[in-house]
């Protein structure tokens, strides 16, 4: 369907495989289990959602793909939607009630 698969062992390819192994995948993982463990799981969801666009900027910038209106307006949206999740304010704790006043 998408023709042959030729690996051509040398540099490039190990220097590849580590870069998304262990920068990629790995220091991704660290990062999001680290904002998890911190109490801000909001915040690591919300910047999920910067995934798609920055992978189709890096596409742009490293193999000169096409980004059309439409994949611009994701971008956007995207991006504002993250913003503000990350500037929005904290959600007010519960008010406490003595049981004197409650009585």
């Amino acid at each position: 369907m998408l023709g042959e698969l030729h690996w051509q062992p040398g540099v490039a390819l190990w220097a590849a495989l580590a870069w998304a192994t262990l920068v990629l995948s790995g220091l991704g993982t660290y990062l999001l289990v680290r904002i998890v463990r911190r109490g801000q799981a909001a915040t690591a969801a919300s910047l999920m959602f910067l995934a798609p666009p920055l992978a189709a900027l890096q596409a742009w910038l490293l193999f000169g793909d096409r980004l059309g209106p439409l994949q611009l307006l994701g971008l956007l949206v995207a991006g504002i939607g993250v913003w503000l999740c990350q500037t929005g304010q904290a959600a007010q704790p519960p008010r406490k009630t003595s049981h004197a006043a409650a009585r």
